[in-house]
């Protein structure tokens, strides 16, 4: 299972008509999902920790926050492996829902050269108006990994446990098991 899927699970909860971006800590994930048949041993193996999956009000402004935290600890780039160095910890986001495209090489707070919504609507790192909500798991929502930038948030709901969700999800793309686990890697 590629590492976005988790956040692409989350994004397909409500607030259709608003704009929605999720995302899962790297730390939150803690082994591959293999194509195939697929265990609840294994699922549970993958996200162990129970967390629950919580929806914020947040704006493009606070998002370009998150992701540029988010990239923090990205360094550099190898001109030519195109390999990322830095010290990657939990805190480095798997997104759905947003496109990022960034220089590794810039300075922290300074990496995101342009943030986009998937329909291609090109989000600014200045509005604090366009209301949109964040999907994540109740660890970073609540400011985990350093992301303080959310704990004060008003929170919107809460959707289920990520574990239930996943599994969810799963169970959807294998008519409930009868069919073989199978994403794009």
């Amino acid at each position: 299972m590629r590492s976005s899927a988790a956040s692409d699970v989350y994004k397909r909860q409500p607030y259709k008509d608003v704009p929605v971006a999720a995302v899962e800590n790297g730390g939150g994930i803690r082994s591959s999902i293999p194509n195939g048949t697929t265990t609840k041993k294994e699922l549970v193996t993958a996200f162990p920790f129970s967390n629950t999956l919580m929806l914020k009000a947040v704006t493009p402004q606070i998002l370009f926050q998150v992701m540029e935290h988010s990239l923090s600890n990205v360094t550099a780039q190898d001109e030519e492996t195109g390999m990322l160095s830095g010290v990657y910890g939990g805190g480095f986001l798997q997104v759905s829902g947003i496109q990022v495209r960034y220089n590794p090489n810039a300075p922290e707070d300074a990496k995101i050269l342009e943030m986009k919504l998937d329909d291609g609507t090109v989000l600014s790192r200045d509005d604090t108006d366009t209301p949109m909500i964040l999907v994540s798991n109740n660890y970073i929502m609540s400011g985990g990994n350093d992301y303080d930038m959310l704990k004060d948030l008003d929170l919107l709901g809460e959707i289920g446990g990520e574990l239930e969700t996943i599994e969810s999800y799963i169970n959807g793309l294998t008519n409930h098991g009868a069919d073989p686990l199978s994403l794009p890697c």
